[in-house]
């Protein structure tokens, strides 16, 4: 999982292999090859006044899609045409917002798929305007951590039962912290057992997989202080109890420990940001 590199700038970049992104207040949304042989993307938006944070996170997710849909590997944008006034949102959080959502539209999770010939279609390159200053750069960076962590998340979760055992989760677990603060302590099956945990034992009855259970600890605070404590159910797949879904969601179940999922790489930002 790659991050999109960023080149923060003062003024827009004249190589022709970066396509320039326009913000227009019209309906439609155009794709164009100026004289000169510049690209440009305009993104039409049909009143700005009726933009809120929701509308303004999903134009950042267009911004990739667009370029994504029409092979774009480089974009060149200047943030402060998203700096609408009414918002009142600061240069930071402006800048965080776009990188997260930068970060999650140029997702795929691709682990499973032959590589096409004519490479992966991803955008690799943003050259940012209007980001000049230290805040909105620090918020560029915060946001692609935030957004790493996301994907990080999307990708556990996608990874298919098979691949995906109670053993392989906790060996995940233990990977997605390295490098930082955070603690991990894996209980096994006789831990388990120790503490009563029947509804886990339940569950892992019908696999011959052992059950294991994570604990993530990342202290970042006064140990004054109440800890603040997320519960992410980890079940790599259900095998306790009677099948009441119809089959067409039967293929979702290795999803169930999406929540684990998030809880794992949630810990994990807590510490890398601080």
């Amino acid at each position: 999982m790659r991050l999109i590199k960023v080149f923060f700038q003062k003024i827009a970049s004249r190589d022709l292999s970066v396509v320039v992104v326009e913000l227009r207040e019209q309906k439609t949304t155009d794709v164009l090859e100026l004289s000169s042989g510049q690209r440009v993307i305009r993104l039409g938006v049909e009143d700005f006044k009726k933009v809120n944070k929701r509308k303004l996170i999903l134009l950042f997710r267009r911004v990739i899609a667009l370029a994504r849909t029409n092979r774009v590997k480089k974009i060149s944008i200047n943030l402060n045409n998203f700096a609408f006034a009414h918002l009142a949102l600061s240069s930071a959080d402006l800048a965080e917002l776009a990188a997260i959502n930068f970060e999650m539209a140029n997702f795929e999770f691709i682990k499973y798929k032959t590589k096409p010939t004519d490479g992966w279609n991803f955008v690799e390159e943003v050259h940012l305007q209007g980001a000049g200053s230290r805040d909105s750069q620090e918020g560029f960076r915060r946001g692609q951590v935030i957004g790493e962590e996301v994907n990080k998340t999307r990708s556990l979760a996608n990874t298919p039962g098979g691949e995906m055992t109670p053993k392989l989760l906790s060996q995940a677990a233990c990977e997605a912290v390295r490098g930082t603060k955070v603690k991990v302590k894996i209980l096994g099956k006789s831990e388990i057992k120790k503490l009563g945990m029947g509804g886990v034992l339940g569950v892992a009855q019908g696999s011959d997989e052992d059950p294991q259970f994570i604990i993530l600890e990342y202290f970042g605070a006064a140990k004054s202080e109440k800890p603040i404590v997320l519960v992410g159910k980890g079940v790599t797949f259900d095998t306790g109890g009677l099948n009441l879904k119809p089959s067409a969601y039967i293929y979702e179940m290795h999803m169930d420990m999406s929540g684990g999922a998030a809880v794992i790489h949630t810990v994990v930002l807590a510490a890398r940001l601080g």
